[in-house]
């Protein structure tokens, strides 16, 4: 490999000494928020692990979503997770609420995952996690963890919704 500092050599450069260096922008970020809020109290640390699986869930609902052994009926609801997460209209909406207003978004994809597992094989749920950790315990987690994040008042209007 060539090693040479020269910018304009086409020869791939090695890897950096540190992994920290490599990181990349998304691992750094969770790193700091979740250094950050362990600082502060449980409930803050709670919320920003929450905040920051998001982004992982919603990766896994899209998979999920065009998965050929998803029923038509569960992709529905994942498609309807999707465009409220993406939608501005929210329960809590975020230019109020800041980021913390995305744990509504996070419970309607914990919602949906944890009823959609009542349907399909774990695996085919597995296939499409890119996130750490497991996902089918993280989603049985948030499940068990719902009424603190966001309120019982939330939650029941929440799955209404989804009912509808």
């Amino acid at each position: 490999m060539n090693t040479d500092p020269n910018p304009e050599s086409s020869e791939p450069q090695p890897p950096p000494e540190h992994p920290a260096e490599s990181a990349g922008f998304y691992d750094r970020f969770r790193h700091h928020i979740t250094a950050r809020a362990r600082r502060k109290s449980a409930t803050a640390s709670a919320a920003a692990e929450a905040l920051l699986v998001l982004p992982d869930f919603v990766r896994l609902l899209s998979g999920l979503a065009l998965d050929p052994d998803v029923p038509a009926r569960q992709k529905a609801k994942v498609a309807i997770a999707i465009l409220y997460i993406v939608s501005p209209l929210d329960f809590l909406p975020e230019a109020i609420f800041g980021p913390f207003a995305c744990l509504d978004d996070l419970m309607v994809a914990v919602i949906v995952l944890n009823n959609l597992l009542n349907h399909v094989e774990p695996h085919v749920v597995l296939r499409h996690w890119n996130g750490d950790g497991d996902a089918i315990k993280l989603i049985q987690h948030f499940v068990a963890v719902a009424d603190e994040l966001v309120g019982s008042g939330l939650l029941r209007r929440i799955r209404r919704f989804l009912e509808s």
